[in-house]
């Protein structure tokens, strides 16, 4: 049996719709590496799947910062209902073997996702979620190492993404992220050395933007310096988008 775009393909070629998962309001649903038992200090847990050791965690508050910050363990995020939830900056900060990431629903209220993912190492798939309310993106996926790939994220309404994918030196494309009101954008795609393409089409967007972003300062610093077609890109952007401060 095989999946394919939330399909299941059975033996005889036909098609089932893959069930889409619900869960509770302030909900998160959560894979742990076999044989350990993670340690929750807030929100109420459920082994859900023992043998998978799949957790749910709810919790009823709208602030969610460094709710599973350092959990090492956790290897997959299988989905999560945000309703109500505003703040999820380092929500996932330093989880190094998080591998994948489901989709979130409900996160229509969400404004602070800086840090969401950082230092998470081994992330390499991350589901588009609604970010188009969210004012700060700093640091999002900040030195996710094995990041190939990002959905263009909604980012109309973000005014921070200081170092956003910095040091994700697996990147492979600048995702053209929708954006409008940006004002800080130092660092933003600094040291993405294996960037093939991308790069020269957002900073086009960026530096026609209306007002003029303030604070752009090696926002492409060697981004795509080491493909050849990220290395011409590179070229035609103005120096002072990749250094300074």
């Amino acid at each position: 049996m095989l999946t394919f775009n939330n399909k299941i393909v059975l033996s005889n070629d036909k098609w089932i719709e893959k069930p889409e998962l619900v869960l509770p309001p302030a909900t998160i649903r959560l894979r742990y590496a076999s044989g350990t038992t993670p340690t929750f200090s807030k929100g109420t847990a459920v082994c859900v799947d023992e043998a998978n050791n799949v957790w749910d965690l709810t919790y009823n508050n709208y602030n969610w910062s460094n709710l599973l910050r350092g959990h090492s363990n956790l290897i997959e995020v299988i989905g999560g209902n945000l309703q109500s939830v505003t703040h999820c900056d380092s929500l996932f900060f330093n989880c190094t073997s998080l591998k994948k990431v489901g989709k979130f629903t409900n996160t229509s209220q969400l404004q602070i996702i800086s840090q969401l993912f950082q230092y998470d190492s081994n992330l390499e798939h991350v589901e588009l979620f609604d970010t188009s309310n969210a004012i700060s993106f700093n640091q999002m996926f900040y030195e996710c190492t094995s990041l190939e790939t990002t959905p263009a994220f909604d980012a109309s309404n973000g005014v921070y993404m200081v170092l956003m994918y910095a040091g994700c030196t697996s990147l492979k494309k600048v995702p053209l992220l929708l954006t409008g009101k940006a004002d800080e954008v130092t660092g933003m795609f600094v040291d993405c050395y294996n960037v093939e393409s991308g790069a020269l089409a957002l900073y086009q967007q960026l530096s026609s933007q209306s007002p003029a972003i303030s604070k752009h300062g090696s926002c492409f610093g060697n981004c795509g310096r080491d493909t050849v077609t990220g290395a011409a890109e590179l070229a035609q952007i103005p120096q002072d988008w990749q250094t300074g401060a």
